[in-house]
């Protein structure tokens, strides 16, 4: 079957000591290795398939990129559940519309994300339980007191689910390999809502199948090595550029994932970006337009501020590089490589490094 959970078990065999996912702590960058989320997202279906899960339940995913959001999702798949990537900018109202409209049975979200989750459930029309991807804090404490919530009825945290679902797999050990099998590659896998901007938003049901096409034609197109390449997340996980490219496209090539510190609140992602990216030295970024422009605009301004030489440099230096790397996969001809290697290696000497 082409599955994700089928590449998932693939690139944990091929690639058994190359990170998957990374996330900024106190110590450092801690890695989680293909194997690592291929064995928590294990316990994490066991955990949900003990506590209910059977096909197609739904799972809303609100948070920052990070580790735990593409475990639970890829716990989610493997439990044969269906989950539904949320933006972190939906609005109370927006949360609800959509964990109504999809019927979701639990929710995972992250301390920076908790408020508003809270307050979508009180307007959702059924039980939904809160799947912490931190540890209890005091933001969940004043929730649980506020509400008089109990544990594993109302809410979890994210420890607590894999000490649940590696216990449960103690003695069951086929448990989770027993429901992978009943996993078609048409199954549903995500319901990715539309904008909603003119009128509710539309859930797009995306299989297995899907997501497996998209990822290994992307691959067929841009001839990546393995085990080479790492990126920075700066876009959010629920996009569907980031889905796929990031997520499971990586799978299939071994590509290493770090996502910005968003420790404390979703506003530290802007402002951790510039450092955390001379921190990791990633060889490629996912973008859109609207945040390239950003980026492009304030490179452009200090490079106009050194003066008017330098900037002449960095300009003819841009124009030479643009047209040497041509489209990125046919050389261009010696010619122009003649023409702009001048140009081209002052600027990456005087400015580019």
């Amino acid at each position: 079957m082409k599955t994700i959970i089928r590449m998932l078990h693939e690139a944990a065999t091929r690639f058994p000591s190359r990170a998957y996912t990374t996330k900024k702590t106190d110590d450092g960058w801690k890695a989680y290795t293909y194997p690592d989320v291929d064995a928590q997202s294990d316990q994490i279906a066991a955990y949900l398939i003990g506590h209910g899960c059977v096909k197609t339940c739904t799972f809303g995913i609100l948070a920052e990129g990070r580790p735990e959001w593409i475990i639970g999702e890829l716990g989610v798949i493997k439990a044969q559940g269906i989950s539904v990537p949320l933006s972190i900018k939906l609005t109370p109202e927006e949360i609800a519309f959509r964990l109504n409209h999809s019927e979701a049975k639990g929710i995972f979200s992250s301390s920076n994300t908790l408020e508003n989750v809270c307050k979508a459930l009180a307007l959702v029309d059924h039980p939904v339980v809160l799947h912490y991807l931190d540890s209890m804090d005091e933001r969940l404490q004043k929730v649980v007191a506020e509400r008089n919530w109990q544990e594993q009825k109302d809410y979890v945290v994210w420890d607590a689910m894999l000490e649940d679902g590696k216990a449960i797999l103690e003695k069951s050990p086929l448990l989770v390999k027993d429901v992978e099998a009943r996993v078609d590659e048409n199954d549903t896998v995500n319901i990715c809502y539309t904008s909603g901007t003119t009128g509710n938003p539309k859930g797009i049901m995306l299989t297995h199948l899907n997501y497996w096409a998209n990822s290994h034609d992307a691959v067929t197109l841009f001839k990546l090595p393995d085990e080479v390449f790492e990126t920075l997340i700066v876009l959010p996980v629920d996009h569907s550029f980031a889905h796929t490219v990031g997520i499971y496209t990586s799978l299939l090539k071994g590509i290493t994932l770090h996502f910005v510190d968003a420790r404390g609140s979703n506003a530290s992602i802007l402002r951790n970006f510039p450092k955390n990216l001379l921190e990791v030295n990633p060889v490629f970024l996912m973008t859109v337009p609207s945040i390239t422009g950003n980026f492009m605009k304030k490179m452009i301004q200090g490079v106009a501020q050194k003066g008017a030489f330098v900037n002449s440099i960095f300009e003819k230096g841009l124009q030479a590089g643009i047209k040497r790397n041509g489209d990125g996969f046919n050389r261009p001809s010696w010619k122009v490589r003649l023409a702009t290697f001048f140009p081209y290696k002052l600027a990456s000497l005087l400015v580019f490094g």
